[in-house]
């Protein structure tokens, strides 16, 4: 079900990677992806390029967090969830920095929008405000794509056999 996802997001990794000549990343089997999503992942955002394992993605995902570095937290979430096992239940630090990441960076994208349009409410120059219109429809197509990709995950999830009862609960609330 979210396997092409995965697909895309592994491709978009490679297609970096190799601009970059580096190593391509591991093509462990999809889980959590779904081909329609289009995922673009920066990889300067992960921070290395030799993190390949689980446990290194979610160090680096814990490292972003305590330096409140929303983007690269949902970088480092994405990319953990490529190279997640398919058969294996979350632990509740992985958990925690899924439903972290998106919700963190919804709260930014949200912010800046708010921002935006207290903007315009005073703006009186037409150029200004055709700006500031185009900019509000970009943080809105930009928060549209992150809540639309967190709720995939998140019901991929639910619906993945291998994930306890305690996980699935704690998705439900989220």
């Amino acid at each position: 079900m979210l396997q092409s996802v995965r697909a895309a997001i592994e491709a978009s990794f490679q297609q970096a990677q190799s601009s970059q000549n580096a190593p391509p990343v591991s093509n462990a089997p999809a889980n959590f992806a779904r081909a329609s999503l289009n995922l673009e992942i920066n990889p300067m955002l992960l921070g290395s390029t030799r993190a390949q394992t689980r446990e290194d993605y979610i160090f680096l995902a814990d490292c972003s967090f305590r330096a409140h570095r929303h983007e690269e937290l949902l970088a480092h979430v994405r990319a953990f969830l490529t190279v997640m096992e398919q058969r294996r239940d979350l632990v509740k630090d992985e958990r925690y920095f899924i439903a972290v990441a998106y919700k963190d960076t919804i709260r930014g994208i949200r912010d800046a929008w708010r921002k935006v349009k207290k903007t315009e409410v005073g703006e009186k120059d037409a150029f200004k405000l055709r700006v500031s219109c185009k900019y509000r429809g970009e943080l809105e197509d930009k928060m549209r794509m992150v809540c639309t990709e967190g709720l995939k995950v998140s019901s991929g999830l639910l619906t993945n056999a291998a994930v306890s009862p305690e996980t699935r609960l704690y998705f439900c609330k989220v």
